[in-house]
């Protein structure tokens, strides 16, 4: 696309840190292009948790000022920067961009960024980048999980919890996850029925007490996004040799809000010493996407083609519960705060 400094860009701001209601939606020109870099339209881009502790001032190495969140984006390039060599004007995309995605237009990079076919709906594409990727890589490059292992997911009815249930029995694991009665039946019927799934009840029985009666001696990987206490439960839920990967820190949310007591007593009650590792023969992981995506780009690229793969010829079917238009973004933040819905949540540009 030819620079036009007549048109303006719709997208959402962050003034300061705050709650929801500090969402402002403005215009402003086009953003100028560094080498390296592509502008996309975007069609569709995710809400995800970490725009949420974005927007608390939770999330590190973010502007905490005139923040424009928005993680995942799919959309049709319209320029290009200098040193651009594999994507031209016109490619359809998937992006992973941390922040700016809430917005008619969006600065991506070019080494975080696959061609994405146009049949595929924007809304499911959109799961897949941050929710699917993330759990991914967890399973395959951080735990290298193989078939007939057994995992312990979190929050298994979330984004990138339901990402890992359907991967997971997808690649032969069997999968033990927690999630509220209230959202078992919200889960769709190809996960929901599946014979190596068992779901686990937190709120009538403690996780870790239904575990034991079902599998004595642990699971083989755990993922944790809660962290604090609940991190070091996910320890003691491993066999000898397991390895609990811990991705979020969500207890630092409560009621939808920041709640600072929680974020730095869960902090150092989730510490774990060595010489307990050691003893245990177990291993504490940690992943980050946007950290490890910008070490491995070759590998981001690689598993999200994959993943694409997989979800046009039908392998893969996410949840998306629910979708909102860009002047509704803070209805959407606030669902997704308090996990009030299943799978993904998605800003629709088009929608009205």
């Amino acid at each position: 696309m030819t620079r036009n400094d007549n048109l303006k860009n719709r997208k959402i701001i962050i003034p300061h840190t705050g709650s929801h209601a500090k969402l402002d939606l403005i215009e402003s020109e086009l953003p100028a292009l560094e080498p390296n870099q592509i502008l996309v339209k975007t069609e569709a881009c995710g809400v995800a948790f970490a725009d949420i502790l974005m927007r608390e001032g939770l999330y590190p190495d973010v502007d905490r000022r005139n923040l424009t969140p928005g993680y995942d984006v799919v959309g049709e390039i319209v320029q290009v920067g200098n040193d651009v060599s594999r994507l031209t004007v016109g490619d359809r995309v998937a992006c992973l961009t941390q922040t700016g995605g809430y917005a008619d237009y969006t600065v991506a990079q070019e080494s975080l960024t696959v061609l994405c076919p146009r049949q595929l709906p924007a809304q499911q594409v959109v799961a897949i980048i941050l929710n699917y990727t993330t759990a991914y890589q967890m399973l395959t490059r951080i735990a290298r999980v193989t078939a007939g292992e057994r995992i312990l997911v979190h929050g298994v009815a979330g984004g990138v919890g339901s990402a890992l249930l359907e991967l997971g029995l997808h690649l032969g694991l069997t999968v033990y996850g927690t999630l509220s009665q209230r959202k078992w039946a919200l889960l769709p019927a190809h996960l929901n029925q599946h014979p190596r799934f068992h779901k686990l009840d937190y709120q009538t029985t403690p996780f870790e007490e239904a575990l034991v009666k079902a599998l004595p001696e642990g699971v083989d990987v755990v993922f944790d996004a809660i962290g604090g206490s609940h991190l070091k439960r996910s320890y003691q839920s491993m066999r000898i040799g397991g390895t609990v990967v811990s991705y979020g820190f969500s207890t630092a949310i409560k009621n939808g809000r920041r709640n600072w007591w929680e974020a730095i007593s869960g902090m150092l009650r989730s510490m774990t010493f060595p010489v307990q590792l050691i003893r245990d023969n177990k291993t504490i992981a940690g992943y980050g996407i946007w950290i490890y995506a910008n070490a491995h780009p070759l590998w981001f690229r690689e598993d999200l083609t994959q993943l694409i793969e997989w979800l046009e010829q039908g392998v893969l079917k996410p949840m998306v519960s629910k979708q909102y238009a860009l002047t509704e973004t803070a209805q959407a933040q606030e669902r997704v705060s308090r996990s009030e819905l299943p799978g993904k949540v998605v800003l629709a540009m088009g929608a009205c």
